[in-house]
């Protein structure tokens, strides 16, 4: 079976997006439900025909905080963190905390079987493990044709019957005859 992958090949403006982001400790971000949500950053290759999509989710609890689904031929990774820390020292109370939903789409190959799709999680790495349904068939090729001329028909016009012309029916009348030479 030949290899297939479904990576978007970025833009200049993505490469440059994801330079500011790097360099300021942003994740990069994508628009859902109309906001802008952090992505999961993901690696994705083919395998022993199998589609294996790792995502990088460190200090996640996998079994609360993580939602894969297959709808419509998109895997959708959505991950959220919540974490709370608070201390006492002196007579004094701090507290501090980190939240957010993080979340990735993947087109993967049409006919991908959701039943058939393995999730695992460890040491803050995410394996999504997908089997690649049947080899497509080979495209049908359809020969293209030209009509026949006596198929072609030339658009119908509207002549009222009369009788037969005349010199007269076909010579200008004197009125729209050309001007003579030398008349201004």
């Amino acid at each position: 079976m030949s290899e297939m992958t479904t990576t978007r090949v970025p833009t200049l403006w993505d490469l440059v997006d994801r330079l500011w982001d790097d360099a300021a400790g942003r994740p990069p971000v994508m628009w859902a439900e109309g906001r802008a949500v952090p992505t999961i950053r993901v690696e994705e290759h083919v395998e022993d025909d199998h589609l294996v999509v790792r995502a990088e989710l460190p200090g996640i609890d996998p079994d609360r905080d993580v939602d894969v689904s297959l709808a419509d031929d998109r895997l959708t990774i959505t991950a959220q963190r919540l974490e709370r820390t608070s201390s006492s020292e002196r007579g004094r109370r701090r507290s501090e905390f980190r939240y957010g939903t993080f979340m990735r789409s993947l087109v993967v190959p049409p006919g991908t079987d959701a039943t058939q799709v393995r999730a695992d999680y460890a040491d803050g790495i995410l394996t999504i493990t997908a089997p690649l349904p049947a080899a497509p068939r080979e495209p049908l090729r359809i020969a293209v044709g030209r009509p026949s001329p006596t198929t072609v028909t030339a658009p119908a016009t509207a002549v009222e019957p009369s009788s037969p012309s005349t010199a007269a029916d076909t010579d200008p009348a004197p009125e729209e005859a050309a001007p003579a030479a030398g008349a201004a």
